[in-house]
């Protein structure tokens, strides 16, 4: 979504002078000289401490990898029917990460910008606008979707990096087995469980940005009763301009989360998760603070979730869910008098609407409202025989949501959903196995709906197979898209220019997916790999073509018109992408993330015969690379590498030049092994801009430390 209002501070050039918040240059230069030292210093002191290689019978015993978010079975990713990543614990702390939403950056195909200080945009294959839909995140099976504005609050999860076991995420259209949002990838979050802990710590964070966090855990064990409790602050101040203008970038948050297992007999578990999630918010709108006079900013969100599983025999499960996530959030922006902003000629034909329009301000409430979701399913997984196993259920949901400023009116929408599901993997042959999956769903919104995928997997060799795969994906509108009717208000109440209003009857987003796809895994050499080819059609998408027709108050720059929220734009890519890792023992792991993608992108514009063509809506190159060594006395050492290449943002973004970035990280473990400190360099290269001309990520330095009692 572009918004037309209040374009009227002069972006920053590239390369002027840093803000005053920014690092100074020596202390920085000094601190970058120190980290790179010190990373010489420990790898030239511990080359001479040989390490010793993985022994065959630990190799041979080691855990092949296996994923659940591919069909919903438990399968080793030799045979699931799309590329499938994972971020492993030890992968995420060599990152040195600070936000879970950076850790994408990893992930070929995947690419992630800071809009503003609490709101992150991460996207597969590039093409959304500014509030990614297109992509189910789950985090232990509940999805973290806000119907508020139809996508996810990253900085707001309730989760951080060091809490994370391991994300799969499944490169490719996956609505056959989680639904709607599962258009173009799926996001799988599992956090470490209470048994694997059994500790209490603290962990402290400080470093560029004003960044503070503090975390404190417990995780303890009762007769059937594993459990665990943290609690959380968190803070940073994004991209602040200066001191002379309102902050409208911080986020402060603060949390309490409760989540354990119930083991009450040998076949039967129960899961559960608690969380609140409260305090200010930075906005999530990307526009120079310079024309913004206040800015109110807050959070306020708590979910539940409950999984009861039985454990029928070794291949036969089934389990009943539920959840519900409810959220309560501001972002109001209040301008400065339009006699500060608009010159004389302007502020005098807008005298016949109001008699003294130079006191007058505009309130621009971006994402304030109410959602909440309920959501139950079960599952049930069944093995007909040695060959054939298969996963089915259903689900029902009822998303709720109530937004004045997004809706236009008082009233609260509710949507009923239901789903069912089935995914199958046939071994027909010994080297060949055939996945089928399928997805039926049913709203208020487009009524019935489904997706559908076939794949087939054949085994070249024990450990390499060849995947061939045809899916065909809907996505249902949300019901921001369906009755969007968002514009900007006198501070005195009264709409005065429209900015997006939905035409509603929005159709499904359809796109269907192509992949040819290689895999590796040797778990004695510790070499795996993952490299497809892919072609990608997306027909339907909700796009936000201009209306120049419709009556509107005032206009504050040259783009006259609503935006409609209606379906047609589309959009074709064809690339290679892939991922090599390399784990020769259990000390070092180097791993290399690749996509090269051609992408051509039709937005539909009104009348019906206009369009606009982007080339650039997907990068055409992404990589990230990643070196890890682990030292006899227990030092960790990593760093990283990420180039992405030209790219346009949709939406409140813009054209991001294409930029290079170099991370390091050091891990020193102190207290005997029982703490840990780390030191983190983010963008040692030297600066570039993220998402908008306004957002200039500077060198960026942060000390962890983690503490166990």
């Amino acid at each position: 979504m572009v918004s037309k209002w209040l374009p009227l501070a002069t972006p920053p050039i590239l390369g002027q002078a840093p803000s005053p918040i920014a690092m100074s240059p020596r202390p920085a230069s000094c601190l970058l000289i120190a980290l790179v030292l010190a990373c010489l210093i420990v790898a030239l002191q511990e080359t001479a401490i040989a390490q010793p290689p993985l022994p065959d019978e630990e190799a041979f015993l080691a855990d092949i990898p296996v994923v659940v978010s591919g069909t919903r079975l438990p399968q080793q990713t030799l045979y699931s029917p799309v590329s499938t990543t994972i971020l492993d614990r030890e992968t995420i702390l060599a990152s040195g990460f600070t936000e879970v939403a950076e850790l994408f950056r990893l992930v070929p195909g995947f690419q992630v910008a800071q809009a503003t200080g609490g709101h992150y945009v991460v996207t597969y294959h590039g093409q959304e606008m500014s509030l990614p839909n297109r992509m189910e995140v789950l985090i232990n099976g509940r999805s973290v979707y806000g119907n508020l504005l139809a996508a996810v609050s990253w900085s707001a999860l309730g989760i951080e990096p060091e809490d994370i076991e391991r994300i799969e995420i499944i490169r490719g259209a996956n609505s056959p087995v989680f639904g709607s949002n599962a258009l173009v990838a799926t996001i799988n979050i599992m956090t470490r469980e209470p048994y694997a802990l059994n500790d209490t710590w603290l962990e402290a964070t400080a470093g560029s940005l004003d960044t503070r966090k503090l975390h404190l855990h417990h995780a303890g064990m009762r007769d059937q009763l594993d459990y665990q409790i943290a609690l959380a602050f968190k803070r940073n101040e994004g991209f602040a301009a200066s001191d002379d203008v309102p902050d409208i970038d911080t986020t402060e948050l603060s949390s309490i989360t409760l989540g354990g297992q119930y083991h009450p007999g040998p076949s039967d578990e129960l899961k559960f998760d608690l969380g609140l999630i409260a305090g200010e918010h930075a906005t999530f709108f990307p526009l120079p603070a310079a024309v913004i006079d206040t800015h109110d900013g807050k959070l306020h969100s708590n979910y539940q979730y409950a999984r009861w599983t039985q454990n029928l025999d070794q291949a036969n499960e089934r389990f009943f869910q539920f959840y519900h996530n409810f959220q309560n959030q501001h972002d109001d922006l209040l301008s400065y008098p339009l006699g500060v902003l608009l010159p004389d000629s302007v502020l005098e034909g807008l005298r016949p609407f109001f008699p003294t329009p130079e006191t007058a301000r505009l309130r621009s409430v971006y994402g304030s409202g109410v959602s909440e979701r309920y959501d139950g399913e079960v599952q049930q997984i069944s093995q007909a025989n040695p060959r054939l196993r298969t996963a089915w259920g259903a689900g029902i949901r009822l998303d709720r949501l109530k937004s004045f400023y997004q809706l236009g009116t008082q009233k609260t929408f509710d949507n009923l959903s239901a789903r069912a599901f089935i995914n199958t993997e046939w071994q027909t042959a010994e080297r060949l196995f055939i996945n089928a999956g399928s997805m039926l769903e049913h709203n208020e919104l487009v009524h019935l709906h489904g997706s559908a995928r076939l794949a087939v997997n054949y085994a070249l060799r024990r450990n390499t197979s060849l995947r061939a795969s045809i899916s065909h994906t809907q996505k249902s509108p949300s019901i921001l898209e369906e009755y969007w009717n968002y514009g900007v208000y006198l501070d005195t109440g009264p709409m005065v220019e429209a900015i997006v209003k939905s035409s509603g009857d929005l159709a499904p987003e359809r796109l269907t997916a192509y992949e040819l796809g290689l895999v590796h895994e040797n778990q004695s050499t510790g070499l795996h790999f993952d490299i497809k080819a892919f072609y990608e059609k997306a027909r339907e998408l909700v796009g936000f073509p201009v209306d120049a027709t419709y009556p509107e108050l005032i206009t504050l720059n040259s783009t006259v018109g609503v935006q409609r929220v209606a379906n047609g734009d589309r959009y074709d890519l064809n690339g290679v992408e892939g991922e090599i890792g390399w784990r020769p023992n259990r000390a070092d792991q180097l791993r290399l993330s690749y996509s090269l993608t051609s992408s051509h992108r039709r937005a539909f514009q009104l009348p019906a015969d206009g369009s606009v063509v982007y080339h650039t809506a997907t990068p055409q190159q992404t990589l990230a690379l990643l070196a890890q060594h682990r030292c006899a006395s227990g030092i960790s050492l990593s760093g990283a590498w990420y180039h992405m290449s030209q790219m346009e943002w949709l939406g409140d973004g813009g054209l991001q030049a294409a930029y290079d970035r170099l991370d390091l990280h050091i891990g020193i473990p102190i207290a005997q092994k029982r703490g840990r400190i780390e030191l983190i360099g983010q963008n040692l290269t030297g600066n570039y801009i993220e998402y908008t001309p306004n957002n200039r990520v500077d060198r960026r330095y942060y000390v962890k430390m983690e503490l166990h009692f």
